[in-house]
């Protein structure tokens, strides 16, 4: 079963009749750069995953965003997963940073989440893969009534539209009211949303640190708005950012400066036909974001430093030595792969592939 999606009628017949056929197997719907995959068991959904511009949004990420775990327990369990290969939802659960109800939940409010973003959709493309079984070795153990993450997806998407006209922008900024006095009567989400408010923290930057997820973020602040208990304001950039701005500057211009150096080169080699080919699919045919591996252990042992690296630093290393520098990763280790960060994250691939 695969075929467009021409509207966003189309998407609950689609998963409407994968429920109501109690179907076991995964449906993969792309739309340009994002692609989203849902699991089914007889009918009931077990999983989902995002994958947004190509880079896949991942529970353990949500974890320190959303402040349940800090970043220093993340990087305890990383290592003991380093060290003993064991899962990381079995770490998380046996260490008791979380335990198997909570994660759970966490888990159903992620599908939640999943399932709301799909319904905005209006285009793509669908695949469903009969008896393919998500998460078949998972410790945890998801079954969720498909109708209702159904029913919740396009009740949210019915009030969508007036957030829209309000909050076009992730890229905005907002600041209480003075003197303001909070109703008794404030939602928990309202008021989550409302202690985090400040003039320093945009629409996204609330999005990633509520753990309320996309929509019950936007909607929070939207209540709020309308409360009269905030504003829109302009940025008011701290010290702290000001300073690492100007440290930035230099190593920005020196990494345009390579690229154009790259280029250049790229062009006199396309200009002899000396190794042309061969040099552009290495360097600039790669997707724009990081190449998945499957079983290879060291990789994803890379790939989950990057991703502590990034929650502690906000962004991505130049290169790989700069791990090694650190002293979270060792040298020969780092040598057998081939990392290049990007627009949108980096690329990581072992060297003899």
């Amino acid at each position: 079963m695969k075929g467009e999606l021409r509207s966003r009628d189309d998407l609950p017949n689609i998963i409407g009749f994968i429920a109501q056929t109690e179907k076991t197997g995964v449906l993969v719907l792309n739309r340009k750069n994002d692609k989203i995959e849902i699991g089914f068991i007889k009918g009931n959904v077990n999983g989902a995953v995002y994958t947004r511009g190509g880079i896949q949004e991942l529970i353990k990420e949500y974890l320190v965003n959303s402040g349940k775990i800090s970043i220093d327990d993340f990087k305890k369990i990383i290592e003991m997963h380093r060290e003993t290969k064991l899962p990381l939802e079995k770490i998380l659960i046996d260490e008791k940073y979380v335990d198997q109800e909570k994660l759970k939940e966490i888990i159903n409010f992620k599908i939640q989440e999943i399932f709301d973003e799909l319904f905005t959709w209006d285009n793509g493309t669908y695949e469903f893969i009969e008896d393919l079984i998500m998460y078949p070795n998972s410790i945890v153990k998801v079954s969720i009534n498909t109708q209702a993450l159904m029913m919740e997806g396009m009740r949210r998407m019915d009030e969508w539209p007036n957030i829209q006209t309000i909050l076009s922008s992730t890229d905005i900024f907002f600041k209480k009211i003075d003197n303001v006095q909070i109703p008794e009567n404030i939602g928990i989400e309202e008021k989550r949303v409302f202690d985090l408010i400040s003039p320093e923290k945009s629409l996204g930057d609330l999005i990633r640190i509520s753990g309320l997820g996309k929509f019950l973020t936007y909607q929070s602040v939207y209540n709020l708005l309308k409360m009269n208990l905030i504003e829109k304001t302009k940025k008011i950039e701290n010290k702290e950012e000001k300073k690492e701005v100007k440290e930035k500057a230099p190593l920005d211009l020196k990494i345009v400066m390579n690229w154009l150096i790259l280029i250049i080169f790229a062009i006199l080699l396309t200009g002899s036909g000396f190794f042309a080919k061969r040099f552009y699919n290495k360097i600039f045919s790669y997707p724009v974001i990081k190449y998945k591996a499957t079983d290879q252990y060291m990789l994803e042992n890379i790939d989950n430093i990057l991703t502590v690296f990034f929650l502690q630093y906000k962004r991505y290393p130049e290169n790989l030595k700069e791990l090694v520098e650190i002293k979270w990763a060792d040298e020969k280790i780092v040598e057998r792969f081939f990392y290049m960060k990007t627009e949108f994250g980096y690329v990581l691939k072992p060297l003899d592939e």
